[in-house]
């Protein structure tokens, strides 16, 4: 009697189970639907054919090859694992699509995850869903902000990706001015020339080398300083009070929870108003120490950029 006890419970468990693969099943099916649309989307100012999956904007990966994208699949030679490759390198790769779309996109209830492992922006290789629509790769839009802006505007009823490439500030270094003084806290203050130059004067400015605010989709807007051996012995100090603000060392270890320490003493204005610091990382090089300010704002464009100002004190 107990072994058909046990029997029954088994096959009620094995049932159940049964059950609830099925309903997942079901419920994938659900859940990765493709319907008509009526929004367009573009690729740098060029329409891309496009599905509507749940609401979601989703183009086939391989289409992004005539947009300037490289869109390839990869065999790791160790593994023997295959993968689908999408990288945006907008200065070389030719863009030879011309807009024009398909009268009728075909419409599929078929969705599914596409069992191919996906990797987007070939520095970091993010992993990203793509899904299969009738034998196409799909991903979603919104994916590619990573190398840019995407946008939807309601009104006009399409949704459009902007290249925002990577960029720098590069100030001019002064090694001419008297750097025999022990300094304790400096001032850099850069402001934009009428020919899109950038000036910089500011106290102990010259102890300071290889300023600039920087721009990547990665890290955002950030400024970085050095403090090179010329000045190490006039920096002693200012370099114990730099090292207290470093909340991620060049090992890549935590220091500080929070940027709460490097809020309290360095000051970050950009076009005149202040943005606080995330966080700050540091790195060594030859003769070198580096500082980096990852700083809380939403400032993607150069153009944008008029005036910034670091003061430490």
């Amino acid at each position: 009697m107990k072994k058909h006890n046990l029997l029954f419970s088994l096959c009620t468990i094995l049932l159940l189970f049964f059950m609830i693969a099925c309903n997942t099943a079901d419920d994938t099916q659900k859940t990765l639907k493709t319907e008509n649309t009526d929004i367009t989307a573009y690729i740098n100012g060029i329409a891309i054919p496009s599905y509507n999956i749940n609401g979601y904007t989703a183009i086939v990966a391989e289409d992004l090859n005539k947009y300037g994208f490289e869109v390839f699949y990869y065999t790791d030679p160790e593994s023997s694992d295959t993968s689908l490759e999408i990288n945006y390198e907008s200065s070389w790769k030719e863009v030879t699509a011309d807009g024009t779309l398909p009268k009728n996109i075909f419409i599929s209830e078929k969705v599914s995850p596409s069992g191919i492992v996906t990797h987007i922006n070939n520095r970091y290789r993010n992993e990203i869903n793509s899904y299969n629509i009738n034998g196409k790769i799909v991903i979603f839009m919104d994916t590619l902000a990573i190398y840019g802006d995407v946008k939807w505007y309601a009104d006009q009823r399409k949704i459009c990706f902007e290249y925002t490439p990577d960029w720098q500030i590069a100030l001019e270094d002064d090694y001419t001015s008297d750097t025999s003084r022990k300094i304790f806290d400096f001032t850099i203050t850069a402001n934009k020339n009428s020919d899109e130059t950038f000036d910089s004067t500011g106290k102990n400015r010259n102890y300071i080398s290889d300023v600039r605010l920087c721009w990547n989709k990665e890290e955002g807007l950030y400024i970085r300083f050095s403090i090179y051996q010329r000045v190490l012995s006039q920096t002693v100090e200012l370099g114990r009070m730099l090292y207290d603000i470093v909340t991620i060392d060049k090992e890549g270890e935590i220091r500080h929870p929070n940027a709460d320490i490097a809020n309290q003493h360095v000051t970050i204005y950009v076009n005149g108003e202040k943005i606080n610091i995330n966080t700050v990382g540091e790195g060594q090089g030859n003769g070198h120490h580096d500082y980096y300010l990852y700083l809380d704002t939403d400032i993607r464009k150069k153009e944008n950029i008029q005036s910034f100002e670091i003061k430490y004190q």
